[in-house]
């Protein structure tokens, strides 16, 4: 891997601050604050709260149920009004979408570290990460949908959180050769690769994602036997670019979501 220097996720901070002149920008930018302030002062976790499948989280009546983050008991349905049952499947999507509230909210607050020079944010996004680093062995594997997970309920939403951290760290320009960055690779984005890349089987999205979280940590973290094992495997992330796309160069799953 190339020791040039690392790769920098926001290279001008200035051109930031200055669209948040604009209302546009800064009514999107006050909600990403609002959200890592929360976070800030209320992060709490337990590897004891097991994360389920999203597709579970909703009414009789088809529509998605209205998450709130301080009510794991409430689960009211925005089309017909109806209040769901608290039932196992029910307050486990809970956690799944409180979980990935709590990881938009580290990444979030990289964000108005490095827009603010907010320090304090700054230690949140490290002090989160850090937590999950020591208690990942303790989160039990389990899922019955699209693989298996740990931190969520399945592969797909173990990736895509793990991307979103990985976020969060390239965010602040985190150094993963760093002592603590040995560290967290060791304990999170080494297993958490290993686990979603020995589900890659196939060429589909959430094979991709699996690629995504492990070339991101590899990136960061420069370690280049992951680096290989994650591009070039048959499913790798050089197989997903090169055989998933159709002629007309959209996803072939035909999905504008799976593309984008």
């Amino acid at each position: 891997m190339n020791n040039s220097g690392r790769w920098r996720f926001i290279r001008d901070a200035n051109s930031i601050r200055y669209n948040l002149k604009k209302p546009g920008y800064r009514d999107i930018y006050d909600k990403t604050k609002a959200r890592a302030d929360y976070w800030i002062t209320h992060f709490s976790e337990s590897p004891h709260e097991t994360a389920g499948w999203a597709h579970d989280y909703v009414c009789s009546c088809s529509a998605t149920l209205e998450y709130h983050r301080e009510r794991p008991d409430l689960h009211r349905c925005p089309r017909c009004g109806a209040v769901a049952e608290n039932t196992e499947k029910i307050t486990q999507a809970w956690q799944y979408y409180r979980r990935r509230d709590i990881s938009n909210g580290i990444e979030a607050a990289a964000l108005t570290a490095v827009v603010d020079n907010d320090l304090n944010a700054r230690d949140f996004v490290l002090n989160a990460i850090r937590w999950y680093a020591d208690n990942y062995h303790s989160f039990a594997e389990h899922g019955g949908h699209a693989g298996t997970g740990k931190v969520m309920g399945q592969s797909l939403d173990e990736a895509v959180w793990c991307c979103t951290l990985l976020n969060a760290l390239f965010i602040i320009d985190f150094d993963g050769e760093s002592d603590e960055g040995k560290r967290l690779y060791k304990s999170l984005f080494m297993p958490l690769s290993q686990l979603v890349i020995k589900q890659t089987r196939a060429i589909q999205n959430i094979a991709l994602w699996h690629c995504a979280a492990a070339v991101g940590a590899a990136v960061l973290f420069r370690n280049d036997a992951l680096l290989k094992q994650a591009l070039n495997g048959r499913h790798g992330a050089r197989a997903q670019i090169s055989e998933g796309f159709s002629m007309d160069g959209l996803w072939f799953e035909n999905s504008p979501a799976y593309h984008y």
